[in-house]
């Protein structure tokens, strides 16, 4: 197995059709999510991409990051579609059948870089995974080995995803619902999407996107305005990288923009993200003046429906533990970050500077809460 670093994005279009191989069906790792992110959330950071070849050439394993200078942290490592854009999933990738090859070949890597025993760029002292599916065995395994040669590893809970099992018609899952939430949904199917006093436009041509994207946005931002939120699209970064990723997604049949309408006007919208078998509710808005008639349940309901007929297994509604995403059959599935510390006393220094802080933090939450401050 060879190891190389792609510090620079013309490299890792180079690498592009081995990287989506590796991908597999997961869209968030794709070259089209994550190089668009790395567009436009580039700035003061530099790609540190690990991709694994086998004697053959053929890419067998990537890890799709960037490493960026902390003042109080040192050089830390972090998955490329971090931050504000909140991508799941991402995860070390590595060829089915390979991975205990394609990981021996990393920690050993990344253990020489660590030393500094490769080039002085190379050099690493935490590695930030954040939002890790607990049942990702790759990632799992991967953080496994670096604990074994050396490293620190601190662990915590993160928001969960919750996903929905799908069956196979859609009567079936609405009686799988609750009484009263199986009421619900079967009461506005009649009479919004059924009597068609609502209509579901779906985007499937690129040149009808930037009309959807506008009404999404328009929504987006109206609702969160409305409880007190900037809103994601406040953010130019955000509004440009979304609008690229969504262009390339749509252009390989892996997004679904979807708004309602009711008297003919916009009432709520969401973009979905597309990957075999799974339907991914990645963003969402609606007019809060229109509250009253639940848009949000009514698109819902829409598009669960679709997803059905479409013969999708999993409806994953993402990370966040809202109370809604039960009502619908979501089950949790658990989240982990991982801390990883470079096997030098600086970077555990560091570390222990950091826990020291992090600890403190959360000893003044809990004094807060118990006397009602917060």
């Amino acid at each position: 197995m060879h190891v190389t670093r792609l510090a620079h994005i013309d490299e890792c279009r180079h690498a592009q059709a081995g990287w989506d191989n590796v991908a597999s069906t997961i869209t968030f790792r794709r070259s089209a999510w994550l190089q668009s992110w790395w567009r436009y959330y580039q700035a003061d950071r530099e790609l540190y991409v690990l991709h694994v070849t086998d004697d053959r050439g053929e890419t067998v394993g990537i890890t799709p990051w960037f490493i960026e200078q902390s003042v109080g942290k040192g050089r830390v490592i972090r998955p490329l579609g971090c931050g504000e854009v909140c991508s799941d999933h991402v995860g070390i990738m590595a060829t089915a059948g390979r991975e205990e090859q394609v990981l021996s070949a990393l920690v050993k890597w990344l253990a020489r870089a660590a030393a500094g025993d490769q080039e002085a760029a190379d050099r690493w002292d935490l590695l930030d995974l954040v939002a890790c599916d607990v049942e990702d065995r790759v990632t799992s395994r991967f953080v496994q080995q670096l604990d074994g040669a050396g490293c620190r590893v601190h662990k915590r809970p993160a928001l969960g995803c919750w996903m929905i099992a799908l069956p196979d018609d859609w009567e079936t899952y609405v009686s799988s619902l609750h009484r009263i939430h199986r009421k619900q949904v079967r009461g506005l199917q009649r009479k919004w999407l059924d009597s068609g006093k609502a209509r579901l436009h779906t985007i499937e041509r690129s040149e009808d996107l930037e009309g959807g994207m506008s009404i999404l946005i328009d929504l987006h931002q109206r609702r969160r305005m409305s409880l007190g939120d900037a809103g994601c699209f406040a953010s130019d970064a955000f509004r440009g990288f979304l609008h690229e990723a969504a262009a390339r997604l749509l252009a390989e049949n892996l997004l679904r923009l979807h708004w309602l309408e009711v008297g003919g006007r916009p009432v709520a919208a969401d973009i979905q993200i597309l990957a075999g078998d799974t339907v991914y509710a990645y963003q969402a808005g609606m007019e809060p003046e229109a509250a009253d008639i639940g848009p949000g349940q009514i698109i819902q309901t829409a598009t669960l429906k679709i997803a059905i007929e479409d013969g999708r297994r999993v409806f994953d509604f993402l990370r966040g533990d809202e109370t809604y995403k039960s009502h619908w059959q979501a089950r949790r599935h658990e989240c982990v970050d991982y801390r990883v510390v470079a096997p030098r006393p600086t970077s555990n220094l560091r570390h222990q500077m950091w826990l020291a802080g992090d600890t403190m933090k959360q000893w003044i939450k809990l004094g807060l809460q118990l006397t009602g401050m917060h």
